[in-house]
């Protein structure tokens, strides 16, 4: 389904005056996408790909997803042009009433898949499989993402399966009498809970650090975090502890589904303090890796792609001098 959105924009791309709907649909569509970390993996540029580098484990681990993604769909529409091209060419007669389907490059598609990707959203078409209810959504599409709540509108389905956008119905901190929207306000949706990593390699954008400067703590995105499976995997592997077969392992599982569950407080005191220690140096090795990250940014010219990452690195940098804050003052989890 998503690869037979591909096409459609690609063929808005493509439009003519006759064409007016498509005509219209392309005229809403970004030219280009400078801040979309899967743009800086694919192209050659030395700069892009020194920036891909320069991401935090968890922006990165979270781009690769979408660039295998990416990598998946463009295989399919290449098998498809050497094994099946009549499947094509059903594709593009639905969409431009003509068989010819024309040549396009990965570069055309590449923009047509973060047009897609990045716009488009789920909705209940009927299909069997979840991901095949994924539809443009031409003017809504045009909404950015808030997470305040505020400022978010919301979007209903109506009995006659339409959807519909409501005005904000929260009142403004500063002015708690203003409810709604007036003329000239954005409008505005949320795309989801989702940390700025997420945003980064989702959408090509993220969340300022001074989103809610009214807040006596966090002021930044609400939804942040940082991945450690990479850090903690590493260090299990290290000490040759990963081996789900062995009898201590399944042993120390169900002491530890005991504690999840809430039949214990604890495993011990022994092991609640080895665990902190241990998290205390997996911190100082983030904070040592973005320090060093951050510097190496520095070196790089201000523009738009770099505040990004930067936004990212110093975001985590400071949500693990939080961790690190918490575990050295005893905080109790």
């Amino acid at each position: 389904m998503e690869d037979a959105l591909v096409e459609y924009v690609t063929h808005a791309s493509r439009r003519t005056p006759k064409v007016k709907l498509s005509h219209s649909v392309a005229a809403s569509l970004p030219c280009a996408f400078p801040t979309s970390p899967l743009l800086w993996q694919i192209r050659s540029n030395a700069e892009d790909q020194k920036l891909f580098q320069l991401l935090s484990y968890t922006a990165k681990s979270r781009a690769m997803k979408v660039f295998r993604r990416f990598e998946l769909d463009w295989q399919r529409i290449e098998d498809a042009r050497r094994n099946t091209p009549g499947f094509l060419q059903e594709i593009w007669r639905s969409l431009a009433q003509t068989s010819q389907v024309p040549l396009f490059s990965q570069d055309d598609f590449l923009w047509a898949w973060l047009c897609t990707n990045s716009r488009c959203i789920y909705m209940d078409l009927n299909y069997l499989e979840h991901a095949d209810n994924f539809t443009l959504a031409p003017l809504l599409d045009m909404a950015n993402h808030t997470a305040i709540p505020w400022l978010e509108c919301n979007v209903r389905y109506t009995s006659s399966r339409n959807l519909e956008l409501l005005a904000p119905n929260k009142p403004r901190p500063e002015n708690a009498g203003r409810v709604g929207l007036r003329k000239g306000d954005e409008v505005c949706i949320t795309y989801g809970a989702h940390a700025n990593s997420t945003l980064l390699a989702e959408y090509g954008f993220v969340l300022p650090r001074t989103l809610f400067p009214e807040e006596a703590g966090w002021k930044g995105n609400r939804y942040c975090d940082i991945c450690l499976d990479e850090y903690i995997e590493k260090t299990i592997n290290d000490q040759g502890e990963l081996d789900g077969s062995s009898i201590s392992c399944r042993d120390a599982e169900r002491v530890w589904l005991l504690t999840t569950n809430g039949a214990n407080q604890m495993i011990s005191q022994a092991n609640e303090d080895a665990v902190r220690s241990e998290l205390i140096r997996l911190i100082n090795e983030i904070l040592q890796l973005h320090t060093s990250l951050l510097q190496k940014l520095d070196a790089l010219p201000s523009t738009e792609p770099t505040n990004c990452v930067r936004e990212i690195l110093e975001e985590e940098t400071d949500i693990a001098k939080l961790v690190q804050a918490s575990v050295e003052g005893g905080d109790v989890w």
